[in-house]
């Protein structure tokens, strides 16, 4: 992740057959990340980053003082924050674009007359609350709203059963970082039935509506397999693509390959500041070419290993003041190869 006084490369879309690197280059990053003062949390929807994997990525001691492991599902850990938080709104405003957020990510794409309306019923329905919202009864109100608010009834009760059955802890996001310190792990899996997107997609929409209420710091969001997100105009991924720079949040993503025409989150996610191509899966020769080679062998893609990649960016040149688009061909450096391993062993006593 490249950086400049304030300013940063604020998306990343790392890709690559499986085995290829990815996520052992993603570990890396986001350790860096948050040594260097950041709130990370991480989506893991494959399981690549379960404790047992990290382990072999990064140094034990790493693993054990910087990460917390959230595992969602029946008997396991519930949905670690209130998603009906009206906490830290101050504005009925503030209270709509919380719930609204969370709402549209929990709907998929809905259209403008639809969304008006939404947003109007919500107008009304949150204007005499203040802490909380239970999403329960708000689909139950919604259902009496007319053809509208059946529709959007009907979208998202599935999820909200899957959230009834394994439950939720009462608190904030804020509540759950002042726990302690330490990258997030929040493992979906396939835990939360047919509803594991929605489910994803309503934290990442509540998450960034905490950071755009903070915005005391830089948020790195991490998606470790971008499969059937939700891009559409609207949902909280395609507004953090658009609009995180403005408020200091990054979004990191991940997927196989680079060309897939069944994935439209793809035709978002190449609109990454900083790309990045390890060993290709499908259409590696495609890939090259994009890239500025003749095939896969000119690129050297055949004798990559973890952690070799080609770096596709927009960087800042500091004597022109401008921004210049750059194929930077090496390695991602391992954390402990930099200072700042040295200065983790210092802060937490790891000698």
């Amino acid at each position: 992740m490249l950086r400049y006084a304030d300013e940063e490369n604020n998306v990343y879309f790392g890709t690559g057959r499986i085995g290829s690197g990815k996520s052992w280059a993603i570990a890396q990053i986001i350790v860096m990340l948050f040594m260097l003062g950041q709130i990370v949390v991480v989506f893991d929807v494959s399981g690549s980053y379960t404790k047992e994997k990290l382990l072999k990525m990064l140094p034990a001691e790493v693993v054990e003082k910087l990460f917390k492991f959230i595992n969602i599902g029946v008997g396991k850990d519930p949905v670690p924050v209130d998603l009906g938080s009206l906490r830290g709104c101050e504005s009925l405003p503030d209270k709509k674009r919380a719930i609204y957020s969370v709402l549209r990510a929990a709907t998929g794409a809905i259209d403008k007359s639809t969304s008006r309306k939404l947003k109007g019923f919500l107008s009304d329905y949150l204007k005499d609350k203040d802490f909380s919202i239970d999403l329960n009864d708000l689909c139950s109100e919604l259902e009496q709203a007319g053809a509208f608010g059946a529709e959007i009834a009907d979208r998202i009760e599935s999820v909200l059963a899957d959230i009834r059955e394994v439950g939720y802890d009462e608190q904030t996001w804020e509540d759950l970082f002042l726990q302690g310190r330490k990258i997030i792990i929040i493992g979906l899996g396939n835990e939360v039935g047919d509803s594991t997107h929605q489910l994803l997609d309503m934290l990442v929409g509540s998450l960034f509506n905490w950071q755009m209420n903070h915005d005391s710091g830089f948020l790195s969001i991490v998606i470790d397999e971008l499969v059937d997100q939700d891009f559409s105009t609207g949902s909280p991924l395609q507004t953090i693509v658009k609009q995180g720079r403005k408020f200091h949040t990054a979004l990191i993503g991940a997927t196989q390959d680079y060309y897939n025409q069944g994935s439209s989150s793809l035709d978002t996610m190449k609109q990454a500041n900083i790309k990045s191509f390890c060993r290709p899966g499908k259409s590696e020769d495609h890939v090259a070419q994009k890239l500025g080679y003749r095939d896969a062998i000119d690129a050297g893609f055949n004798k990559f290993k973890a952690g070799d990649t080609i770096l596709e960016l927009d960087a800042y040149n500091k004597e022109t003041g401008e921004n210049e688009a750059l194929t930077l061909n090496g390695r991602v450096v391992n954390f402990v190869e930099t200072p700042l391993y040295e200065k983790f062993k210092e802060l937490y006593g790891c000698y």
